[in-house]
């Protein structure tokens, strides 16, 4: 996942889909760990080396583009995919909303359900940027073009 400049017409956003090696993008903490920058190949970035982008499903809908969403962690068989968002209520929100998990059936599962956009994601999309300390704040801000960057503590587990 890269950010790079849209087709030609100057947006930034950031680059889904395949990525090198013919993987796809899927879960961005899963991505964060497998990313050359954190030690290449199943290394673990630091916690407040996290940048987590918050935008809307309904804005990815309402800008025309691809997605989909899952009810748990995609690799797993049961999981189920959609691509409706009238089915957004049937998610299983306590468990995504949980802090831990042990009360679930199947919390683990349950808490990684993902809301995947197909090959691009405008950065116009994303109203918020939450990082973990206030270092991290600071280096985001830098940034030109980033929307509201804050430090956002109980996003972190």
């Amino acid at each position: 996942m890269n950010i790079e400049r849209a087709k030609g017409d100057g947006s930034a956003g950031l680059r889904t889909g395949r990525g090198e090696g013919g993987k796809t993008a899927g879960g961005l903490l899963d991505f964060i760990r497998r990313t050359a920058a954190h030690g290449g190949e199943g290394a673990s970035p630091k916690i407040w080396e996290i940048v987590i982008l918050r935008s809307y499903a309904e804005s990815v809908a309402h800008a025309g583009l691809g997605f989909v969403f899952t009810n748990g962690h995609a690799v797993m068989a049961y999981t189920q995919f959609f691509d409706d968002l009238a089915q957004i209520p049937s998610l299983p929100w306590d468990a995504i909303r949980a802090k831990y998990w042990n009360d679930f059936v199947d919390g683990r599962c349950d808490c990684q359900s993902e809301f995947l956009v197909r090959d691009f994601f405008p950065l116009c999309l994303v109203d918020h940027i939450g990082v973990f300390d206030e270092d991290a704040r600071a280096r985001c801000s830098a940034l030109s073009g980033c929307p509201a960057v804050a430090v956002e503590r109980t996003w972190f587990f």
